[in-house]
């Protein structure tokens, strides 16, 4: 199974790296829901630019904090809020929290569902309790993958954690994965901590292809 980092609006670069994939699951911010023209998008009916055009059930994703998942859900690729992918062993969480939501409109360029809710959080912790899953992907990512990440690219943080980051903490105190891939802090790193090789995605505006993608053999 490939993953796929931030895609930001940059589908034709999204489709160029998936030609060669079999299958792959992208970690959000795929872009969905802006009215702006991206590179590569298309317009429905209704003028909002959408997900990328792809039909191919091997290739799925999830939402990040820059996605309207209201949109996301009429696509067939869409994985949905959270759940267990039983054939491949993979838990999935979407969403995430924007730090930059005060400069965003409502609705437009932010969302106010952008994090799962007081009734998804617990029902997701449950499944994941049930699961135990070898490998997680998410678009944030729990507090030690996030320091790594701020660490790799030089960056401060200093906000206290989000209601997903505090989530996504519980589930790895649970039970820690062979590996943990997630985007959102658009820094490429690979460590492992405990039992959990964490693997940290670019983003596909300015990153390395060899930094955007990676295989985990399912």
């Amino acid at each position: 199974m490939w993953f796929v980092g931030d895609i930001h609006g940059e589908y034709e670069k999204y489709h160029s790296l998936i030609l060669d994939m079999d299958e792959s699951i992208q970690v959000g911010d795929v872009g969905i829901g802006f009215p702006e023209p991206v590179a590569g998008s298309y317009t429905t009916s209704c003028g909002l630019v959408t997900y990328p055009p792809q039909e191919d059930p091997q290739h799925r994703f999830i939402c990040g904090n820059h996605d309207d998942h209201k949109i996301a859900i009429k696509s067939k690729n869409y994985l949905g809020r959270f759940g267990y992918l039983e054939k491949e062993d993979i838990f999935f969480i979407g969403g995430g929290y924007s730090i930059d939501r005060m400069s965003r409109q409502d609705g437009v360029t932010w969302w106010e569902y952008e994090e799962l809710d007081a009734w998804e959080a617990p029902a997701c912790y449950d499944l994941y309790k049930e699961t135990n899953p070898r490998i997680v992907c998410s678009h944030e990512a729990p507090s030690i993958s996030k320091y790594w990440s701020l660490f790799y690219s030089k960056r401060k943080n200093k906000r206290k954690p989000s209601r997903t980051e505090q989530l996504l903490n519980g589930l790895y105190e649970h039970h820690q994965p062979e590996y943990w891939i997630h985007g959102h802090y658009h820094q490429f790193y690979t460590l492992k901590e405990g039992e959990t090789t964490f693997i940290g995605l670019d983003e596909l505006i300015d990153g390395k292809k060899e930094h955007c993608i990676y295989e985990i053999k399912t």
